[in-house]
């Protein structure tokens, strides 16, 4: 008796047939059990059934980006895809020094919250965990995962995307099997727009632009008031060269991979803009969505009022 996987692709054969036959001519042959069994190993997790049925029958497709993929805007990964994707996204966030950071709640709260970004679903804002397996990019700046590594409320081997360029992750779907059921079942429909491979598989999926569930009780404690009629006058009263130490909160950053533009809040409510670099600010990692901390800024010479970080730190 046909798994639901085989039956779902058949039907999906079927649907691509009448809609995008070279994709099916882009299919490559049945991956190897051994490779299916060494990436397994590798990665450290169980893999999906239904994702190992799949690549059975195909190992991931002949993809140039210039044509459709299995999912229309998104190609379907093989099991050499996936190592070798794993490896880069690795070697990136380790070179980013950004792989063994900690979960930061807070940020992540107050990024949604100051419409920085979008956090649609129980996913972790990182742009990659180990525990992600990649299963399909676009321009090598959208990625799709099954997220072994949930947010609270989140499920296991769950399908997510990632953008971080549009500062965007979301929940797709709770498993691989429901997300190509929610895929087939829209191609019979006549829901995915070929046309527009920007709005493929990917309009199937609404962002949620609220605070997730999992973050509502991470909301950025208020700022005590104290010292705060001197902070505005003091900044004002500061020379060209001259630094001054305040404590202040993070509440938007513009930028990135060593330069920063970040605005900060006063102790009484006053906003205030500095720039910051990896080479020159102590404390630079430090500096994230929602951190609360001390500055030391310097007021930058020049007509226009203007200040730099100096050293940055988070207030324990």
């Amino acid at each position: 008796m046909p798994s639901e996987i085989e039956n779902l692709w058949r039907r999906l054969k079927l649907a691509l047939g009448n809609l995008a036959p070279e994709v099916l001519t882009s299919l490559s042959g049945p991956a190897k059990p051994t490779l299916v069994a060494e990436l397994e190993d590798e990665f450290g997790e169980a893999l999906p059934s239904a994702l190992k049925q799949l690549w059975a029958m195909h190992d991931g497709q002949d993809f140039d980006g210039g044509s459709n993929g299995l999912f229309a805007d998104f190609p379907l990964f093989g099991v050499a895809d996936v190592r070798q994707e794993r490896k880069e996204m690795r070697e990136l966030a380790e070179t980013m020094g950004t792989l063994h950071d900690a979960d930061d709640f807070v940020a992540w709260h107050s990024m949604v919250a100051d419409r920085v970004g979008v956090i649609s679903g129980p996913v972790k804002a990182r742009d990659f965990q180990p525990k992600w397996l990649p299963i399909g990019s676009v321009n090598g700046d959208v990625f799709r995962y099954l997220d072994f590594d949930p947010a609270p409320g989140g499920i296991v081997g769950q399908v997510i995307e990632v953008d971080p360029e549009c500062v965007s992750w979301r929940v797709l779907a709770p498993s691989f099997e429901d997300f190509l059921e929610r895929y087939v079942d829209a191609l019979e429909a006549g829901n995915i727009n070929w046309d527009d491979p920007g709005r493929g598989s990917s309009s199937l999926f609404s962002y949620d632009k609220k605070v997730p569930a999992y973050l509502k009780a991470h909301a950025p404690k208020k700022m005590s008031k104290t010292k705060a009629s001197s902070s505005p006058t003091a900044l004002k009263a500061l020379s060209a060269g001259e630094t001054l130490e305040l404590p202040v909160r993070v509440s938007l950053l513009i930028g990135g991979d060593g330069e920063l533009s970040i605005r900060m809040d006063l102790a009484d409510g006053e906003r205030i803009w500095a720039d910051a670099t990896s080479a020159k600010t102590r404390g630079y990692k430090q500096i994230t969505m929602g951190t609360r901390g001390v500055v030391v800024l310097r007021r930058l010479p020049g007509k226009k009022v203007a200040y730099a970080v100096d050293a940055f730190a988070k207030r324990k």
